[in-house]
């Protein structure tokens, strides 16, 4: 069985010290919105993410409320511009406000690996994960994800 990446954007895949560094080259510059939304990926976080999938084979589900705003084609699109090299292969489900992001990935797991072993890591830099609080591997928002996270989420994996 395929391992599971369950991916938040913001706080993992950009960071307030993306956003510093970038700062400059966004500063007093006009841009629509696909190109602003493009800005706020940062490339180097998303080598690190195709450290974790080249390692463990693993697929990605948009856990990240980006979901809420954007497809998860356009998600890939955005991902693949800044060199993606992995397969998103959906997105957990919307529920009501409230609702933790566990319970979230808890409803992708019984729609899609119903009454299966799941190998699966939720990168994120929030908490809200029960029941899977073991499956977390919790970036700092101001740093994103950085190397010793990726080596925690392929030992996840791979054990």
């Amino acid at each position: 069985m395929t391992p599971i990446i369950f991916l938040d954007i913001d706080g993992v895949l950009n960071s307030g010290s993306f956003f510093g560094r970038t700062q400059d080259e966004r500063k007093n510059q006009e841009f629509d919105r696909e190109t602003w939304e493009l800005k706020q990926i940062d490339p180097e976080a998303v080598a690190l993410l195709n450290k974790i999938i080249d390692s463990t084979g693993a697929e990605v589900v948009i856990s990240s409320t980006w979901r809420r705003l954007h497809s998860d084609g356009k998600i890939a699109r955005m991902l693949r511009h800044h060199g993606f090299t992995g397969k998103v292969i959906g997105s957990t489900p919307k529920l009501n406000e409230g609702h933790c992001r566990g319970r979230e990935i808890d409803g992708w797991i019984r729609e899609n690996r119903p009454g299966q072993e799941l190998r699966f890591v939720i990168l994120d830099d929030d908490n809200d994960m029960e029941p899977h609080m073991d499956r977390l591997v919790k970036t700092i928002n101001l740093l994103g994800l950085v190397d010793s996270k990726v080596q925690e989420a392929i030992k996840l994996l791979t054990i």
